[in-house]
C-alpha cells in the first residue's frame, strides 16, 4: 500500500480487500476529474470470474459528492446498450464504489488522419442513441442545478487566482 497515505484511501483499500484478493502494489491513483472524487486502479486476482481483473475504485466522500445519480445513469445507459462503466459494487454510506476500468486510451490519442472519421462517427452515433433513452425517471437538470454548476467556475478557479 505504498501509494496511499491518507485515511480515506486506506479505508477504501480495506473495503476492497474485504471483497477481493488484490495483486500486491496494484492499488495506484489515476487521474481525477473536476470534483471531490478520486480514482484508484487495482488488479483483483479473481473477480467476476476473471483472473487479474483491472478495476477502478472510486472514493467519493458522501458529504461532498452524491454518487447515486452517476450510478443510476450509468445503469440506465448500459440497459440501453450505450457504453458506460459497469458498477460492480457500491457502499454509498462510505462513498465508495467499484467500476469497470475502460483503460487509459483517450480519444485524442487514438485520432489520426486514418481513424478520425470513423471514431467521430462512432461518438456521434452514441450521442444520437442517447436521445432515445427514456429519462422520465431521472431528476430534471433545472435552472437551480445549472446555476450551481456554473458557480463552480468562480468557486474552484477564480477564487484561486
Amino acid at each position: 500500500m505504498k501509494h496511499t497515505t491518507d485515511k480515506r484511501a486506506t479505508l477504501l483499500l480495506t473495503w476492497i480487500r474485504q471483497q477481493f484478493d488484490i495483486v500486491e502494489n496494484s492499488f495506484v491513483p489515476v487521474s481525477g476529474d473536476a470534483s471531490f472524487r478520486r480514482y484508484f486502479r487495482f488488479t483483483a486476482k479473481h473477480a467476476f470470474e476473471i483472473n487479474n481483473a483491472r478495476l477502478i475504485a472510486v472514493d467519493a466522500p458522501p458529504e461532498l459528492e452524491n454518487s447515486r445519480p452517476f450510478i443510476d445513469i450509468a445503469s440506465l445507459l448500459r440497459r440501453n446498450n450505450i457504453p458506460a462503466p459497469e458498477i460492480y459494487n457500491a457502499d454509498l454510506d462510505q462513498g465508495f464504489y467499484l467500476q469497470q476500468d475502460f483503460g487509459d486510451q483517450l480519444l485524442l490519442d487514438a485520432l489520426d488522419k486514418n481513424s478520425a472519421d470513423n471514431l467521430y462517427q462512432q461518438a456521434m452515433d452514441e450521442i444520437i442513441n442517447m436521445q432515445y433513452v427514456d429519462i422520465t425517471n431521472l431528476p430534471l437538470y433545472d435552472s437551480k442545478l445549472l446555476q450551481r454548476e456554473m458557480n463552480l467556475f468562480s468557486e474552484w478557479y477564480l477564487s484561486n487566482i
